[in-house]
């Protein structure tokens, strides 16, 4: 997901401490360094620039803050003149061809402009309608992007986001407008998340899966540029459960590391999902690791648990409707394993 934020700063307007609210953004939101998140600011951006610039690049979402008193939004020109962008004039500076899938307008009176620009009914919009105050501004719309940083869709980080402007005791209110509702629906982000799915052991059709399970694991909301995923736990019994093969070149304690990780290259994601489908785990409810590596130099871990893989899988549609009732039932039967388990070892 890709924010462009525009901070709207004419020479002649009181000058707004946009730099710091854009700072302060990109720290906290960055600071968990979600996969797959580029923030972009440009904070002096004639009015003739903006619009090849957001072609170039072709972000998700366009954040404008600056002055927006009386429905119309200021911006320069190359000239360092003052230009007032009313309605029709801020669809304009977006090209067609961009798929931009939500506008935010930081500014006083920003709903002004969203409802009487007919051009911007096609992508849902935020603003507010009165006058607010540039900290107000910051920490409710800091509460939207996270929302939509943990997988929320636009509503429900709007209602949220909604929630946290009450707290502030603020006369100003929060709106989001669009034609089609159902866009409202969508995720614009969807984090990485270790998902597990088991794997039948036979041909015959699966009423049940036996304890140990066999599974494959995988990642799913996985950036498109992953060079190498490696699937590992810090279970050991997963390579002390099997006989060490006196022909292994390997020294004991490599080989039960090659146990207990898989090692997946350049895997191309169908949907956004990555599968260790090279090989299986035999699996109770261990805790599992994915480390990451992209093409860009950047990295990152996600950890999780056999069940909480297996109900990442579900919630996220990746096991087939006639199996869900049975991975359901694994999933409670591991973790029943687990305590059990965990009370044997006390």
């Amino acid at each position: 997901m890709k924010i462009f934020f525009l901070a709207s700063q004419p020479e002649d307007g009181a000058q707004l401490a946009l730099d710091q609210l854009i700072s302060s953004f990109q720290t906290k939101l960055l600071a968990r360094r979600p996969p797959n998140v580029e923030i972009v600011f440009f904070s002096d951006l004639s009015i003739e620039d903006i619009r090849s610039r957001v072609r170039e690049e072709k972000p998700d979402i366009l954040h404008i803050s600056g002055h927006s008193d009386f429905g119309s939004l200021r911006f320069r020109n190359e000239a360092r003149n003052v230009v007032d962008v009313g309605p029709g004039l801020l669809a304009a500076l977006i090209p067609a061809d961009c798929p931009i899938k939500c506008i935010v307008l930081g500014s006083c009176n920003s709903l002004k402009l969203i409802s009487k620009d007919g051009g911007l009914k096609a992508i849902p919009c935020v603003g507010f309608d009165g006058r607010v105050d540039l900290q107000v501004a910051s920490i409710v719309l800091l509460t939207f992007y996270e929302e939509l940083l943990s997988g929320a869709t636009l509503e429900a980080a709007f209602s949220n986001s909604v929630a946290r402007l009450a707290l502030e005791q603020s006369d100003v209110s929060l709106h989001i407008e669009c034609a089609d509702k159902s866009q409202l629906n969508s995720a614009l982000y969807r984090p990485p998340v270790i998902v597990v799915r088991p794997v039948a052991t036979n041909e015959k059709k699966r009423s049940t899966f036996d304890l140990p399970a066999h599974v494959e694991v995988g990642v799913d909301g996985a950036p498109s540029d992953i060079v190498q995923i490696v699937f590992f736990t810090d279970e050991r019994e997963w390579a002390e459960d099997t006989s060490y093969p006196a022909e292994s070149e390997l020294t004991l304690e490599c080989w039960r590391a090659s146990l207990m990780s898989k090692i997946v290259y350049g895997p191309t994601p169908i949907g956004g999902c990555i599968w260790s489908t090279s090989s299986e785990f035999q699996a109770c409810d261990e805790r599992l690791y994915a480390a990451a590596i992209r093409s860009n130099g950047s990295s990152f871990v996600l950890k999780s648990s056999v069940s909480e893989g297996i109900d990442a899988a579900l919630s996220r549609g990746l096991i087939r409707a006639e199996e869900e009732a049975i991975v359901v039932s694994l999933a409670r039967e591991l973790r029943a394993a687990a305590r059990n388990r965990s009370i044997f070892r006390d």
